[in-house]
């Protein structure tokens, strides 16, 4: 075949993977890796090869390609380092830790040599948690090429999240363990340093061969399809009993491993075809909690594939060995010695992250919100499930987020807030980051459903999952989806909540008689505009519900929660200071007229929201 042939030919299968998926000029990048290392544990390093079979489905000729070296954050002076000694908020669990490390504990590696298709690379450097490696060959659009490597590492005592012997003392908790290619997109090459937040990868399979000493026990992304045992003698003689685990996993982003001479591990069946694996260490009383744990666990992922979309996978592992809780595909490491609500609550956390990191698989650098702010909505809807079967404490509320929202507001009051389109490693505090990516972020979904209704939303964000699962889709995907389920222009709304820190702020100025009737005069003390619920209470005890559209939206949300009628009010011009509209009561029948009852509007000053008769 000629070149020219070639190319077209190339160029003609990334047109129709893109045509395939049903996202106009949608492409993404493929990767099947087959990884065989062997763990020291006398002097914790691993060794071995990754052979990486890389499918270039974007339109471009890729000259370079780029993998990420997270252990090497583990050095002292490392970006993570240094951002951790001058941000004005460290991270209790980094501190100067990083700083401090000796060379026995650090993390790194050693490349030692990359051949594509058999022939060595013309060059390759690291920079950093970033190795850059320039192509024997360029691959052209629609091309795949297979980069072999032998690499050899020294895993770090555990700062954060991935690393040897944590706290808890758990042997090896391996998250971000490999040389993992970056993410080519259509923004381009998705290169950012390890830092501190978190991450992003390319959709592929994976083949690990994991070797170690037969005392360890292991668990985490994938399925163990084999355990070989062999007898490895060294140069004095010394005979080592040794296993080899081969793991599967196939439509993941990354792959996870935890291993433990101490691991119990459980395995429950949560209905046909999905298992719920459960890896801790044992003790008198994390063993009574992670037992008790495992029937609420069964019950929060069957409610949530019914709530936000069906579970793709046959198997889900919690396993012991994090620094709190962090998720990977298929898994999470958590805290393992935590009390049974702790325990719950961390657990249903991480696991919601399976729909939007695991599944939908954000760019968590760009929308940390969507990762973050999209699985504490899931949790806190998991959660109240749960609390109506009495798995979980407290009472059933009408608004969960209610905390949340009041916690927001102080904080933009306070000035302390930072827009949700910042880099999640560049917000200028790690408390403004906490709080726009798991707060605001939540919050976004929880206004939302006050602007389209409780049941738009349920709706959206199952269509979303269905539509964008395994797609690596962006904020602007997820409002376009409940553009055509709403009816609605959402686009002003998605402009306000991520890229300003603007919050909405209504009130009731007057109420009067007016020919018969009923004057309502209200004002609106902030930019950002927002449709306005009024529920009007008659003294006879019947409560009549309003909504003002904004004119932005184009549309007005017809039902909401247990409200089958609203009645919609003539639409609030959004650059109008103030507002009145006539209803048809009498003002002698009105007992009381209140802004948003259900309080999921983040009204900045909910004291003039109200008014009652006198």
């Amino acid at each position: 075949m000629s070149l020219f042939k070639k190319s077209i030919y190339t160029i003609l299968l990334a047109w129709l993977w893109s045509g395939i998926h049903g996202q106009s000029n949608y492409w993404q990048q493929y990767a099947d890796y087959t990884i065989r290392v062997s763990l020291n544990a006398a002097n914790h390093t691993l060794s071995g090869n990754e052979v990486l079979d890389y499918t270039n489905h974007s339109p471009d000729t890729l000259d370079k390609v780029y993998y990420h070296l997270y252990f090497n954050a583990f050095q002292p002076n490392s970006e993570m380092d240094v951002r951790s000694r001058t941000i004005a908020d460290p991270d209790s669990r980094v501190m100067d830790r990083i700083y401090n490390l000796k060379p026995d504990e650090i993390g790194n590696y050693q490349i030692k040599s990359i051949k594509q298709d058999g022939i060595p690379v013309k060059n390759f450097a690291i920079k950093g948690t970033i190795l850059v490696v320039e192509l024997a060959k360029s691959i052209l659009p629609g091309e795949t090429t297979k980069l072999d490597m032998d690499f050899s590492s020294q895993i770090p005592v555990q700062i954060r999240r991935t690393g040897r012997y944590n706290k808890e003392n758990v042997a090896y908790s391996m998250s971000q363990w490999y040389p993992k290619m970056a993410e080519y997109d259509r923004n381009g090459w998705a290169t950012d340093p390890y830092v501190g937040r978190e991450f992003y990868g390319v959709w592929g399979k994976f083949n690990v061969y994991l070797t170690m000493p037969d005392s360890f026990k292991v668990a985490g992304t994938g399925t163990i399809v084999s355990q070989e045992k062999q007898a490895v003698s060294d140069r004095d003689g010394k005979v080592t009993n040794m296993v080899t685990y081969h793991i599967t996993a196939d439509k993941v982003h990354d792959f996870m491993w935890a291993a433990d001479p101490h691991y119990q591990i459980d395995r429950i069946n949560a209905g046909p075809g999905l298992d719920l694996v459960f890896a801790y260490k044992k003790g008198i009383k994390t063993t009574e909690n992670w037992k008790a744990l495992q029937p609420v666990m069964k019950e929060a992922i069957l409610y949530a594939s019914k709530r936000f979309g069906p579970y793709p996978y046959s198997q889900y592992s919690f396993v012991q060995g994090g620094d709190g809780g962090m998720e990977y595909p298929m898994a999470t490491l958590i805290m393992g010695e935590l009390n049974l609500n702790g325990l719950i609550s961390v657990s249903v956390h991480e696991m919601m992250h399976s729909w939007f990191q695991g599944v939908l698989g954000f760019n968590e650098s760009l929308y940390a919100w969507m990762d973050e702010g999209f699985t504490s909505y899931a949790e806190e809807i998991v959660k109240e499930h749960l609390r109506s079967l009495k798995m979980y404490p407290g009472t059933v509320s009408d608004n969960p987020f209610i905390r949340d929202a009041q916690g927001l507001i102080s904080f933009t009051n306070a000035g302390r807030a930072e827009p949700l389109s910042i880099h999640a490693d560049h917000f200028t505090t790690n408390a403004a980051y906490s709080v726009a990516s798991y707060v605001k972020g939540s919050l976004f979904l929880s206004q939302l459903s006050y602007v389209v209704g409780e049941d738009v939303l349920q709706k959206g964000l199952y269509k979303f999952y269905e539509t964008w699962k395994f797609k690596h889709p962006t904020g602007l995907d997820f409002i376009h989806i409940m553009e055509k389920e709403s009816g609605m222009v959402l686009d002003w709304y998605y402009q306000y909540m991520v890229n300003t820190t603007m919050l909405p702020d209504y009130a009731i100025d007057n109420i009067s008689m007016y020919l018969g009737h009923t004057k309502l005069e209200l004002s609106k003390k902030s930019q950002m505009p927002m449709p306005v619920d009024l529920v009007v209470t008659l003294k006879d005890g019947k409560k009549v519900n309003y909504t003002i559209p904004v004119d932005l939206m184009l549309g007005s949300k017809k039902s909401d929660r247990t409200i089958d009628k609203i009645e919609v009010l003539k639409e609030w011009n959004w650059t109008n200071p103030t507002y009145d509209c006539i209803i048809d009561y009498p003002l002698t029948e009105i007992k009381s007229v209140v802004i948003d009852p259900s309080q999921r509007m983040l009204d900045k000053d909910r004291s003039n929201n109200s008014w009652e008769t006198k």
